[in-house]
């Protein structure tokens, strides 16, 4: 394979990588917000299960 493709599919691997990355990394800062707002009222700690479940399904949409 030419440097020139292989170059360019690593690119685009690379991309995605970092738009994969950026989604997860905001889904994250939302449902610890949302969570930090619900869950802080009661003085409930924030369950990491619910919310790695959440990033699973957003993911797999």
């Amino acid at each position: 394979m030419s440097d020139f493709i292989e170059n360019a599919i690593n690119q685009v691997i690379d991309t995605k990588r970092n738009q994969i990355k950026k989604e997860v990394i905001d889904e994250i800062e939302d449902l610890c917000l949302g969570n930090a707002i619900r869950e802080g009222r009661t003085g409930n700690y924030v369950n990491e299960s619910d919310i790695l479940d959440k990033i699973n399904r957003k993911l797999k949409s």
